[in-house]
């Protein structure tokens, strides 16, 4: 599953087209810190590149899954997004009635 791929995509459902440039400048910036300090991270933990680092990395991301899981990140994303939603409207309509 390529979920990088897909990240621009929810990004863009989720940020207002003002937002969308920040964001996706952050989220490249965050792919290349994260490509830059994760050999390092693995060196400095004595993990062997091949068959470990990719084990390693399937145990982070499935402690990383059950985190986002239980700290129920993802409601909390689309919470905000519909107040933000909600507020985008409600000054679109204080702009449209001032004019």
């Amino acid at each position: 599953m390529m979920v990088n791929a897909t990240i621009p995509y929810e990004l863009s459902i989720l940020a207002n087209k003002k937002q969308f440039p920040i964001v996706i400048a952050m989220n490249t910036l965050m792919t290349s810190i994260a490509g830059v300090t994760a050999p390092m991270i693995l060196a400095g933990l004595h993990i062997s590149a091949g068959n470990t680092s990719f084990v390693v990395g399937i145990i982070a991301s499935l402690v990383i899954a059950v985190l986002l899981f239980v700290s129920r990140f993802g409601s909390r994303v689309g919470r905000a997004h519909k107040q933000q939603d909600k507020d985008c409207s409600v000054e679109g309509a204080q702009a449209h009635a001032s004019v």
